[in-house]
Order: C-alpha cells, then sequence, then structure tokens
C-alpha cells in the first residue's frame, strides 16, 4: 500500500508545488510594514486602525511611479473584495477595531459634525486610520497602499505609500499626500 501511494504523493506535491499564501496575511504585512513608524516609536500616540479598508479604485497614481498602471489596475480588481483587517493588538501604539465600533462611537455625539472627544475617551486613541487594500505590481514585489488618517474635525489626512519587498520584509520607499485638513 504504501509503494502505491508514494509515487501518488510524489506527482501531488510536484504538481500542487508550495501551499498557497493566505492572502489577507500578505496584505496585513503591507499595512504592518505602513505602520512601523508609529509602532517603532514609543513616544507615538496611540492609533486605532479601522478593520474595513478603504476603497482607492476611483483615484489617481503619480505618473513617475513605475508600477503605476499595475497599482491603477490591481485597486480597480480588490475593489470588489470583502475581507476585513484581523481585529485586534498590532502593536502598543495601533489596534485594529471594528467599524461599527468606530461608527457607533462617533454617532453617540449629536453635534453636527461630531466631536472626537467620546472617541479619543474609549479608545485611549489620537486618531483614526483606514487603509486601503495593498495593490501589487505583477512581480509582486512592490505595492501601493492608501492611508485615510483623522483625528478630528478639521484633522486629517491622505497618503499613498509604494513599498517594497526586500529580505527583511515589506519597507516604505516613498509616500505621496492626497489631501490634508
Amino acid at each position: 500500500m504504501l509503494r502505491r501511494a508514494l509515487p501518488v504523493f510524489l506527482i501531488c506535491l510536484a504538481a500542487c508545488g508550495e501551499p498557497a499564501e493566505d492572502p489577507i496575511a500578505r496584505d496585513f504585512a503591507v499595512v504592518k510594514a505602513a505602520l512601523a513608524n508609529i509602532c517603532q516609536s514609543p513616544e507615538f500616540p496611540r492609533m486605532v486602525v479601522a478593520d474595513e479598508p478603504v476603497d482607492y479604485s476611483d483615484h489617481g497614481i503619480p505618473n513617475d511611479w513605475s508600477h503605476a498602471a499595475d497599482y491603477s489596475q490591481d485597486f480597480k480588481r480588490r475593489a470588489k473584495e470583502t475581507s476585513r483587517w484581523p481585529i485586534g493588538e498590532i502593536c502598543t501604539n495601533a489596534r485594529v477595531v471594528s467599524q461599527q465600533a468606530i461608527d457607533a462611537e462617533l454617532a453617540r455625539d449629536q453635534r453636527i459634525p461630531p466631536g472626537w472627544e467620546a472617541f479619543h475617551t474609549t479608545f485611549g486613541a489620537m486618531g483614526l486610520n483606514a487603509y486601503s487594500r495593498p495593490a501589487y505590481s505583477r512581480d509582486g514585489k512592490h505595492a501601493a497602499l492608501y492611508v485615510d488618517t483623522h483625528c478630528g474635525v478639521g484633522c486629517g489626512m491622505g497618503l499613498l505609500l509604494e513599498l517594497e519587498l526586500t529580505d527583511k520584509g515589506w519597507k516604505v520607499v516613498r509616500a505621496v499626500g492626497t489631501w490634508l485638513s
């Protein structure tokens, strides 16, 4: 029996190759790389990361980015995905919280626009970051990631990051501001 099973196992091993990488884990590794400065600086204020990725499919990529066409196409393709970031601590200064909990906390303030005092108190955080799903270059060695940051009424900014996969993991190689409030 073992003699018959071994060739079948070897054929399957050759055909199947390595197990497929978990796409959420790969994407979240890019998000964690974008959070590196926040996580590595003890002085940096605590941030909440929304579990619901933001859509960046209708926005532009700088023309001078060598993988701009790949990123644009991948952002559009990924807009249909529904996966979320895993809830929990990322590091001392950042944790993922459900978008539902964030919306509920902001909705408690009846002012227009609502204040952020309760958000700051409830989550013990200075602000809120929402990340897009990464868009990848065809070779998979480069990624673009959009970050939407809010810290209160009239306080926030958008960044488009480009990351590169190195032997030590993902690393931010450039950032471009998209809006500022």
